[in-house]
């Protein structure tokens, strides 16, 4: 049987990893706080490519790419409306920046495996926090932001 997943699930997970963002940010711990900002951009960036962008609450999980975690290909997916707002929003060169960070969420899970790790909390952060607004501004009769 194939399991039915709801927007709200999405963005309802995206902003329980937003809210511990936030926790983290005060006790100064950057590889957690990067790592749950990645994750929760994750999930807002599928909500808006499988779910926003066709307008439909609620599909199988069949139907949707859940094993993609690299931010810019989802990025990529998005409508250009979306992409032209984020870009409007984020302060300098934002798709190379963007390129850098695509694959943090799995890579900072096991930094310590790789030689070289561009951390980039800040503008992961921002990013999650630009998502989070478009996402609840979109959504805001399901989700509390």
């Amino acid at each position: 049987m194939d399991i039915e997943i709801n927007d709200y699930e999405i963005l309802d997970r995206a902003n329980q990893f937003r809210d511990a963002v936030e926790i983290l940010k005060k006790s100064n711990k950057l590889i957690p706080t990067e790592l749950n900002a990645c994750l929760a951009c994750e999930l807002y960036l599928k909500y808006l490519v499988y779910f926003e962008k066709d307008n439909i609450q609620t599909k199988t999980k069949n139907q949707l790419d859940m094993a993609i975690h690299d931010l810019k290909e989802l990025y990529d997916k998005c409508g250009d409306g979306i992409k032209i707002q984020i870009k409007e929003k984020m302060d300098g060169d934002f798709v190379t920046n963007l390129e850098k960070v695509k694959s943090n969420f799995t890579i900072i899970r096991y930094d310590y495996e790789h030689e070289k790790v561009t951390y980039s909390p800040m503008f992961v952060i921002k990013f999650m926090e630009i998502l989070s607004e478009i996402c609840c501004c979109r959504h805001n009769q399901y989700v509390t932001c």
